[in-house]
């Protein structure tokens, strides 16, 4: 077939590429450019594959990065660079796969970090340093969960310690079992200008007395490969084998004790999203927070991250300032007194009573379909925002919706959770719309949350009005 040289070009002439091919195969050099004419990348092709060193510039024309290809493998040492020339990466591959030492630099050539890769992951030891050469960090990794950790602020003053493990949770991916490894905190601390502001422990593992009827049901029909099981088994079995209980403890400056608290973690499984990679942590158990002074602010307990039962608050001369039981974080009944120990207040929640609350609702990832006189149809897109006063009543531990709902105001945004504000009526004045054609809102996403209408006049304030048809998201 011959060498022949394809040239591809920007729109206003100028030379985009140059190929070299042998027949339809890449054979020889190959070089891009950027649109003002200077030299993008510069490369070999071997038979289709890329051999030998490639280099990538920037627009300045300086180099930012040095690689090395065998058999369209990365080989052997590459080199990153800032765009003013100094060195920013210095890396090692081995056949496609980053193997060994990685040093980062800061750009007047101090080091800045220098990590262990193997198999492309970091594991093993990392030091990171502060401009100033003291060390901001060492970490030990294995396969990119962080093991160990100590940090340090720019004075050498110590800042953070943390131990972790891994943890092996087993997912359902495409119909089979397969492993992933997370990382879970087994201790941590922290300090502000040297005094202890946090303390977290893990002190057991809580293994309830059904987990071996677990396992062996579980084991016995992944084995089988019956999924008849069901994911409800699945997922307790998950749950149940790693869930376990911490302590934490928070500090105030002058180092008197500020919360005391216990929480169990659990990795969170998504079905629909299986590469989670954080423990969340829930508080769970007795809860106490104290004044500056020492003395109970307030004492309970937490279940499921939610308050329950009895709980006391205290002035700070210790004298009884409430008792309040709570029922899924909901406060059924209250008692409150004056610092002269008076009764003000008393008040009990029962099944029937009302109340009307606020809803900030938003429909996201959404649009108005357009259809304009010329024919032509059009998507304008962003998110729509409602402000909602939802009438609620309340039923053996929860406030349930009745039904009634007044729309108190909305807007529309012209991106999500960012852009230009505009309402339904811009669209008719800023699209010259067909005259049997209405704005029709379409999305795919929901989400709400309570809050005043102080917080939301404010949120909306943020946001500029739409001033041209540029400003709106057209698809």
């Amino acid at each position: 077939m011959g060498t022949k040289v394809k040239k591809e070009k920007y729109p206003d002439g100028r030379v985009k590429s140059i190929l070299t091919y042998d027949g339809e195969i890449l054979n020889g050099p190959a070089k891009n450019y950027f649109e003002n004419g200077k030299l993008k990348t510069e490369y070999e092709f071997v038979n289709g594959y890329k051999q030998g060193e490639t280099i990538w510039y920037f627009e300045n024309g300086n180099i930012q990065q040095i690689e090395n290809y065998v058999d369209d493998l990365l080989q052997g040492e590459m080199k990153q660079y800032y765009e003013s020339g100094n060195i920013l990466v210095v890396s090692n591959w081995i056949d496609g796969v980053q193997q060994g030492l990685v040093t980062k630099y800061y750009e007047d050539g101090k080091k800045n970090r220098e990590s262990t890769i193997i198999d492309g992951f970091f594991d093993g030891d990392q030091t990171e340093w502060w401009n100033n050469g003291k060390i901001k960090a060492k970490r030990f990794y294995k396969k990119d969960i962080i093991i160990n950790l100590t940090e340090w602020d720019e004075d050498g003053e110590l800042i953070k310690e943390s131990i972790s493990e891994i943890l092996v949770q087993k997912l359902v991916e495409k119909g089979h079992y397969v492993d992933n490894l997370i990382g879970s905190e087994l201790s941590l601390k922290e300090w502000k200008d040297g005094n202890l502001i946090k303390e977290e422990l893990q002190y057991e593992y809580e293994k309830p007395s059904n987990i071996k009827g677990l396992d062996e049901s579980f084991n016995s029909n992944t084995e089988t490969n019956d999924k008849s099981c069901g994911e409800d088994l699945w997922w307790n079995w998950q749950r149940e084998k790693h869930k376990k209980y911490s302590s934490i403890k928070t500090y105030y400056d002058n180092g008197k004790l500020r919360t005391q608290s216990q929480f169990s973690t659990a990795p969170e499984w998504f079905r629909h999203a299986p590469n989670q990679y954080e423990v969340p942590k829930s508080l769970q158990g007795p809860f106490k927070e104290y004044f500056p002074s020492g003395n109970v602010m307030c004492e309970g307990n937490y279940k499921s991250d939610q308050k329950d039962g009895l709980w006391i608050f205290y002035f700070e001369t210790g004298k009884l300032k409430s008792e309040q039981i709570f029922n899924n974080d909901i406060c059924e009944s209250l008692k409150e007194w004056d610092e002269d120990g008076k009764l003000i207040q008393e008040k009990l929640l029962k099944n029937g009573d009302s109340r009307s609350v606020l809803m900030h609702e938003v429909m996201s990832k959404g649009g108005f379909h357009l259809e304009l006189k010329d024919g032509t149809d059009l998507n304008v897109w962003g998110q729509r925002h409602l402000l909602v006063e939802i009438e609620e009543f309340y039923e053996d531990g929860e406030w349930l919706p009745d039904g009634d709902r007044d729309y108190i105001d909305e807007f529309h945004l012209t991106g999500y959770d960012e852009g230009y504000r505009y309402d339904e009526g811009d669209l008719q004045e800023f699209f010259d719309l067909a005259e049997d054609s209405y704005p029709e809102y379409n999305w795919n996403g929901f989400g709400d949350w309570k809050e005043t209408g102080e917080e939301w006049y404010a949120w909306k304030s943020k946001f500029p009005t739409v001033k041209s048809k540029e400003q709106f998201r057209i698809d």
